[in-house]
């Protein structure tokens, strides 16, 4: 069985009724065992088809297909749901995907991994970090907006700090570990 919603992208190539069932049961089934639900709407799971038509989020394209999907699930599940992440852990998801291809989509320069054979590193993380934050800041303007099911709803994104790149004992890194917090929390 598909869990996807929208398996090709988009609402008009067709809606998985299967998938919204299966995450209708899923939430039922958590509230039921008297657990909170906590809904990310985007865990990097881009459609494939969206990748081959315009890059997915190398593109501004994505900012009108993410809006449509958020408003879906928003409208589907809202009256269920109270707790909404739009985005896991963006900084990963550009970094390691678009600067040194270590995860999905896997692109980057040859300078960062020599098994990649597309990609920009040092451009294209930009490029999708700015495209991530204004597809956040449209869904949380549909959210706060357009869904009274929502109510008194929370709409974040979830951030991931890193202490690995810097030595937090030695007292000469202090500025570099503000610089770091600042580049990947700062956003």
């Amino acid at each position: 069985m598909k869990n996807n919603i929208y398996s090709d992208g988009r609402k008009e190539k067709g809606v998985s009724k299967a998938g919204v069932q299966f995450y209708h049961d899923l939430i039922d089934e958590l509230i039921k065992k008297d657990l909170i639900p906590l809904v990310t709407v985007f865990h990097w799971d881009t459609p494939s088809d969206l990748e081959d038509e315009y890059g997915g989020f190398l593109s501004q394209n994505i900012v009108k297909d993410f809006m449509e999907y958020a408003e879906f699930v928003f409208n589907e599940f809202g009256d269920k749901v109270k707790n909404w992440v739009t985005f896991n852990e963006p900084w990963v998801f550009s970094r390691a995907g678009y600067d040194e291809g270590k995860k999905a989509p896997g692109r980057c320069s040859k300078y960062q991994n020599e098994f990649c054979e597309d990609g920009r590193s040092g451009y294209e993380a930009y490029l999708v970090s700015h495209n991530l934050l204004i597809s956040h800041a449209e869904a949380v303007y549909i959210f706060r907006n357009k869904y009274k099911k929502v109510g008194r709803s929370e709409l974040r994104i979830a951030r991931l700090g890193s202490s690995h790149m810097h030595d937090f004992n030695d007292a000469q890194d202090g500025a570099s570990i503000e610089r770091s917090l600042d580049f990947m929390m700062g956003w």
